[in-house]
């Protein structure tokens, strides 16, 4: 008797609960749903609001692409890093450096020698074979050659080397595609360290300066190691060669460096050479004329470039405007058509719009 009470009061409590829990749920639905038309009528009363960012960013974007018709172009001999002229001398070591895997350079580059011999009449040129800088590296700082090993791909070797020979001996180093057509004594006047601009995105090592044994590269050089596998790396080759030892690296260090300038007794100042001032052109232009008084010539370079370095730097970088007008236009086709979250002003009107800058962007 006892049993059949107790049996059926935890029946009827069981169901009170399942349709408690049913109200519930549908209560919860119904909050949702509530809160659910809301935000959809908070889209709707910022349907004009979208609309003019629709109409803004294509424009802006353009106006982007454009921009650089419009600048002044200087002229490679106005620009000088004397703060005196009475004294303004060259400070840094008469060496030019450059570097390949073996002698047997490639047509495009076999009179870089000879034209940097030609233009500076007095300096010493060093040529550094794969072969010579690991025995430099072996020899003068053995603590980093297994790290110099260990990098995966020949171009690693080659940037760091750069850094490290450029600590030891001071001078000038220069990739091989970047072809003088006369002195860069006046270009490097006063200067104790110099990195070079890209007009891409920040800083390269293509074209770097310095006195021997400066403070910049052994703040350099001393975080190779650290450096060596970044983790971006392990997802694109690209990356493993910018963040290790290429020109993300050196324009990283470069900010960092710059931070301990009160700390530092022995900082130095770096110089930021101007791509116009050098003549390197942007990674994207079609063409690359020297002006009259250029202090380089641009042959053809990147060659460590591989497929993802091709895809990051000419469909990427060269078209970034059109990939964000491109992402934006596919977020409000998928609202349209999937979504339905924001109001239907996506017509033919817009749609042409977007044809249109598409195709100027392109």
């Amino acid at each position: 008797m006892n049993r059949n009470r107790y049996s059926s009061h935890t029946i009827m409590s069981s169901k009170e609960f399942y349709d408690g829990f049913l109200s519930g749920n549908a209560k919860s639905r119904d909050s949702k749903h509530h809160k659910y038309a809301t935000l959809r009528s908070h889209f709707k009363d910022s349907g004009m609001k979208l609309k003019i960012v629709s109409v803004l960013l294509p424009c802006v974007l353009l106006l982007h692409r454009i921009s650089p018709m419009l600048q002044t172009v200087k002229a490679p001999s106005e620009f000088s890093l004397c703060t005196d002229p009475d004294d303004c001398s060259l400070k840094i070591p008469k060496i030019i450096h450059q570097t390949y895997k073996d002698e047997i350079l490639p047509p495009e580059w076999k009179d870089a020698p000879s034209h940097w011999e030609r233009t500076h009449p007095g300096w010493e040129y060093m040529y550094w074979t794969d072969r010579r800088n690991r025995e430099f590296i072996e020899k003068e700082y053995p603590w980093f050659l297994p790290t110099f090993d260990a990098y995966p791909n020949g171009i690693q070797r080659a940037d760091a080397i750069r850094y490290f020979i450029l600590y030891h001996y001071g001078g000038v180093y220069a990739d091989m595609d970047v072809d003088p057509l006369r002195s860069v004594e006046p270009m490097l006047a006063n200067s104790e360290a110099m990195v070079s601009e890209t007009p891409n995105l920040g800083l390269t090592n293509a074209f770097m300066s310095s006195t021997k044994h400066s403070d910049f590269f052994r703040f350099v050089i001393d975080r190779l190691q650290r450096h060596s596998s970044p983790l971006l790396g392990r997802l694109s080759r690209h990356w493993a060669i910018m963040l290790s030892t290429g020109p993300t690296f050196i324009w990283l260090r470069h900010h960092e460096y710059l931070k301990t300038k009160r700390s530092n007794p022995n900082y130095v100042q770096v110089d930021r050479m101007p791509a116009w001032v050098w003549g390197k052109c942007k990674i994207c232009d079609l063409e690359c004329t020297p002006s009259a008084d250029s202090y380089f010539q641009h042959t053809i370079g990147d060659s460590w470039h591989h497929w993802d370095s091709w895809l990051f730097n000419y469909v990427i970088f060269c078209h970034w405007e059109l990939m964000v007008l491109l992402a934006y236009t596919s977020c409000l086709l998928v609202d349209k058509y999937i979504l339905q979250v924001f109001p239907a002003f996506f017509d033919q009107t817009w749609m042409v719009a977007y044809v249109g800058a598409l195709v100027l962007l392109a």
